[in-house]
């Protein structure tokens, strides 16, 4: 995986990031069925979400405050021409009990969407994308925690670690604010 400091107002295209950090899975055979997934960390724990739900990536900008909002939203930040909430995955799959923490020159926002919702999610560090074979997606069973495991729809194994993959879907809608 790669870890590269972006400039602080840089958008990579996930697009172009396929181009660029391409990694296969061990055991991805030529001409079987795969999916694409952005891996990224938070707190220590390994997670993916599918390449085709990330718009963006960015260095993660100063969020303005929203009154009144649960303590997992930081805020609203501006991005392209819309306006969209950020999210501290730490806070919200309670892997951590302060705020996002890690090297600041490392942290992103992953734009995302699933069904009619967006957001920003706050992540320690992207690591890149790797394409895994659909059928070497199993039920989660080794990554633990009460609010992570109701928002894991596998897990991958990459032979240097399990790597959850987040039910993008089930996650937006419960974090969001109505």
């Amino acid at each position: 995986m790669y870890d590269v400091p972006l400039g602080r107002r840089m958008l990579i295209d996930t697009t172009l990031l396929a181009r660029l950090i391409d990694v296969d899975a061990p055991g991805v055979e030529p001409g079987q069925l795969e999916e694409s997934f952005l891996l990224f960390s938070v707190s220590g724990v390994g997670l993916a979400v599918p390449a085709l739900h990330v718009a963006s990536v960015s260095s993660v900008d100063e969020p303005t405050p929203v009154p009144g909002a649960p303590s997992h939203i930081l805020g609203l930040v501006v991005t392209g021409e819309r306006v969209l909430p950020l999210l501290d995955l730490a806070a919200f799959l309670e892997l951590s009990a302060s705020p996002v923490k890690g090297d600041p020159a490392f942290r992103r926002t992953l734009f995302a969407a699933a069904n009619d919702l967006e957001a920003g999610l706050v992540c320690s560090r992207a690591h890149g994308l790797v394409s895994v074979p659909t059928s070497s997606l199993p039920t989660p069973s080794v990554l633990q925690g009460t609010a992570l495991r109701r928002f894991l729809a596998s897990e991958v194994d990459l032979g240097t670690g399990v790597v959850g993959v987040l039910d993008l879907p089930s996650l937006l809608a419960s974090a969001s604010v109505a």
